[in-house]
Formats: structure tokens, C-alpha cells, sequence
């Protein structure tokens, strides 16, 4: 996919996270058209950015959980059922369902007694204005990220 080529400087936010990230880009050869590229690009790049920064857990963390030093942001596209299929993943700790919760209690998001399945709180990421970072960067943490 053309657009794919905009992530090379991806090696620049690595390095301003002091994160050791690897970027495995596949299906960048997947035909899009000129103007989806364009709406694309720039939310494509926040969820990237997202996943390096609150996916990919720091050097140290890594290696006491036994993982390799290096974390890895995958990029994938291809075709399915008439429709082009975008996925980012990462090989970070996943979602915090916990700081997730408290952050949407925090915001009166929801009740400290609701009841809710591990599928809502991870839903409540997607509420405009929404975040969990510590604090705001150039990178992420404003919320945004969902507000396209």
C-alpha cells in the first residue's frame, strides 16, 4: 500500500521513546485508492505512534518479563471480501484493563459500582477526549486519537 511508505519514519519515534522498536510492515503492495490513502494517512500514523508508545513496554520492563529487548509494531493490509483490511498490532502488554477503569471513573465515564465486561472497558478507549497517559507528549496522551 503506498501509503506504508509514510512509516519509515517510524525509527524517529522509536528513538525519541528511548524504545528499541522494529516496524514488520506486510501487504504494503496492497492497491488503495489515491484519496482513501489520503484519509487514511494521518490516523494510520496516531495508531502507530500509539502502539509505540503505550503498546511497546520500556527495555527494562521487557526484559524482566522475558521478552526480547526490541518490541515489535506490526503493519498489515490486504484484500478481503471486495474490501482492503488494515490491521496494527504490537507485541507490547496489552490494554490495562485496570488504568482504563479508573481513568473512565475518573471521568464519570462510568460509576465505581458498574458492573461491566472486559469488552466495554476496552470500548471506553474509543470516548472522545479519552486517555490514559500519565502525561501529554508530541506522541500521544491528548485523547485524540479517536477523533478523526
Amino acid at each position: 500500500m503506498k501509503c506504508f511508505s509514510a512509516f519509515l519514519a517510524w525509527c524517529d519515534v522509536a528513538k525519541e521513546l528511548g524504545k528499541d522498536i522494529h516496524l514488520e510492515v506486510t501487504g504494503a503492495e496492497t492497491e488503495l485508492d489515491k484519496s482513501m490513502i489520503e484519509k487514511l494517512s494521518d490516523p494510520l500514523m496516531h495508531i502507530v505512534r500509539n502502539a509505540m508508545d503505550h503498546g511497546i513496554e520500556s527495555k527494562e520492563v521487557r526484559i524482566k518479563a522475558g521478552k526480547p529487548i526490541h518490541g515489535t509494531v506490526y503493519l498489515n493490509a490486504y484484500h478481503e471480501s471486495g474490501s482492503v483490511m488494515i490491521e496494527v498490532s504490537d507485541d507490547g502488554a496489552g490494554l490495562r484493563r485496570d488504568k482504563i477503569l479508573a481513568k473512565a471513573v475518573e471521568r464519570g465515564l462510568v460509576s465505581a459500582e458498574a458492573q461491566l465486561s472486559e469488552q466495554e472497558i476496552f470500548s471506553l478507549i474509543f470516548e472522545p477526549g479519552f486517555s490514559t497517559a500519565d502525561q501529554v507528549t508530541n506522541l500521544s496522551g491528548a485523547g485524540s486519537a479517536w477523533m478523526w
